[in-house]
């Protein structure tokens, strides 16, 4: 059932059209130094990824000292180094039953490639966090910023709601993710702050609401987030907050314009449905307010038949 609010109506398709302007105009250049910042870091290995949590569990970057030299990063000093194992290729011929590496070879030997022998060893080295930089802040670093806390009631509103539908919501240490759906339950970075946790909130919330039915199994991860985050632009229109990140995030997912009007369907279902709820608590709570003014008023201004009869208890 769609919203029957005029008013709200207007806000959707005014939000719709501002989302398509946006990606239209393609990626922002926030989102083009931090990609570009990003890709100076390799993944590591499920070991060193261990290695490096049981050392540092808030470390978000690394890497050795001479990379962040490279990179303009000086690293703090007395900064203690996190040891991770570093691989390093190797190749050696037998000669007479003796290793013989590729250092020592000769000439000759080395342009015989066909008789070497290659292999891996891994070797202690030291990694650095980018907390660990006394220059870090160069806005590049991460590419989601402080909103701020206006919106710290809406927030907790919405997770009021949620709950209510049977759906949990918890705040914990999410990783790289802003927030997760798992159907059923949704988690939310802990430390963000509250307009951020709204607009997560939101997305998450759409993941829960079009994409943990068995009928959307097969829909690729690109089409969920992009409708997922589509919801959260434009009920974040609704409520009075911005999404700088919405069309950025879309893109970097393969969405594109002609992709946001195929889901708009979609997103039209998980945005009704979801001002809808928010809709339906607001007129509650306007009862409750209603119902609680008028006992006072009827407690203040009410005769009390013991007094007009001059009888006292």
């Amino acid at each position: 059932m769609l919203v029957e609010n005029s008013k709200v109506k207007t806000i959707i398709d005014k939000a719709i059209g501002t989302l398509f302007e946006e990606i239209k105009h393609g990626r922002s250049k926030r989102l083009k130094d931090y990609l570009k910042f990003i890709s100076n870091f390799c993944p590591y290995s499920l070991n060193n990824t261990m290695l490096i949590y049981a050392q540092m569990e808030e470390a978000t970057y690394v890497a050795g000292f001479d990379k962040w030299k490279s990179m303009g990063y000086k690293i703090k000093k007395g900064s203690k180094a996190i040891k991770i194992l570093a691989p390093q290729k190797y190749r050696f011929i037998v000669v007479d039953g003796r290793r013989v590496f590729y250092r020592q070879m000769t000439g000759a030997q080395k342009e015989k490639t066909g008789e070497h022998v290659s292999g891996l060893n891994f070797y202690p080295a030291a990694v650095f966090d980018i907390s660990q930089c006394e220059n870090r802040d160069k806005g590049v670093e991460k590419y989601y910023s402080s909103l701020g806390d206006s919106h710290k009631s809406k927030y907790l509103s919405l997770k009021r709601i949620i709950k209510k539908c049977g759906i949990k919501v918890r705040e914990c240490d999410t990783g790289p993710a802003e927030g997760i759906s798992f159907g059923g339950q949704i988690h939310i970075k802990k430390k963000n702050d509250y307009n951020n946790k709204l607009l997560t909130l939101i997305h998450e919330y759409a993941h829960e609401i079009l994409h943990k039915g068995s009928e959307n199994k097969s829909l690729s991860r690109g089409f969920k987030e992009c409708q997922a985050e589509a919801t959260s632009f434009v009920v974040g229109k609704y409520l009075g907050i911005d999404n700088p990140f919405s069309s950025d995030y879309i893109l970097n997912w393969g969405g594109t314009k002609d992709q946001l009007k195929e889901n708009l369907t979609r997103v039209l279902v998980a945005t009704n449905k979801i001002i809808k709820n928010i809709e339906r608590e607001k007129s509650k709570e306007r009862i409750k307010i209603a119902f609680k003014k008028s006992k006072i008023n009827t407690t203040g201004e009410g005769r009390d038949i013991r007094e007009s009869a001059g009888m006292q208890r």
